[in-house]
Order: C-alpha cells, then sequence, then structure tokens
C-alpha cells in the first residue's frame, strides 16, 4: 500500500472519529486528496542496492532533473523494477527512453525514474551489473 493511501486511511479514521463535523469533512476532504495522490506516486520497489532519490517518470520531469551527464539510471513501476542502464548522457537517454526507442521498456509502462552519477566507464559498468544482480529488472540483462 503507497504511503499515500495509508495517510488517506488514517484520515478517514481521525474523520470517523471527529465530533464536529467541520472537523470530520476537513480529514475527508483531506483523505479524499491523499487517495487523488495514490497513482501518481512513482516510487520504486524497494530494496537495499539502490536508495536514490526517485522522480516520475515523464518528459517534463526528466527534461528538468535529469542531467547531460554520465551515470547508471533505473526505471520502475511501484510494483516491479524494468530496466536498468548507463550512459554517458542522462537526460538523452531517458528522453529516448520515454519516446518510445525500447518496445519492451514501453510495454512494461515505467511510472518512475533514478538515477546515480558515476563518470568513469568502468565504474559505470559494474554499478550497473550489481544492480541488474540485485534487482533482476523485467527488461535487462547482464553481459556475457
Amino acid at each position: 500500500m503507497s504511503v499515500y493511501l495509508k495517510v488517506a486511511a488514517n484520515l478517514r479514521a481521525w474523520a470517523a472519529a471527529s465530533k464536529s463535523r467541520e472537523s470530520r469533512g476537513e480529514f475527508e476532504r483531506l483523505a479524499a486528496l491523499y487517495e487523488k495522490l495514490a497513482p501518481l506516486s512513482a516510487g520504486p520497489p524497494r530494496s537495499a542496492a539502490w536508495q536514490g532519490v526517485p522522480f516520475n517518470y515523464d518528459r517534463k520531469t526528466i527534461t528538468a532533473i535529469a542531467p547531460k551527464a554520465p551515470g547508471v539510471y533505473l526505471l520502475w513501476r511501484p510494483d516491479r523494477w524494468i530496466y536498468v542502464g548507463e550512459c554517458l548522457d542522462l537526460r538523452s537517454r531517458l528522453i529516448a527512453h520515454a519516446e518510445g526507442d525500447d518496445e519492451r521498456i514501453d510495454q512494461e509502462a515505467p511510472r518512475g525514474f533514478g538515477f546515480e552519477l558515476i563518470t568513469g566507464a568502468d565504474q559505470r559498468a559494474a554499478r550497473r551489473e550489481a544492480l541488474i544482480r540485485d534487482l533482476a529488472p523485467a527488461c535487462t540483462l547482464l553481459p556475457e
């Protein structure tokens, strides 16, 4: 259950326990707002392997957040890891994925992305391989 739905459930419980109609109405209003936020949540599945900052997977967010710098990136839905990649330009690569350059990724319908800035090619490759081993993303295979 997403954190938004947990907060909404608590707000509804407070509304039910509230003695004043005004407080009850305010708690219900807030609960409804939190329930609307739940589907927008792009949080990744839980993992000790990656604890970075999650972002919504859309072109506007990618353009605003992802740097034109080398690194490793991850794509996910709240219920599964989809892809782990590495590149020299995170913004361009993430935009290319968001515009449908890989049919497998498109079919998985990512909701979120994250990245780690890593300049060295050997370090990027090693981090990518470690993440693939730990997260088992649906659309990424380890190199042979």
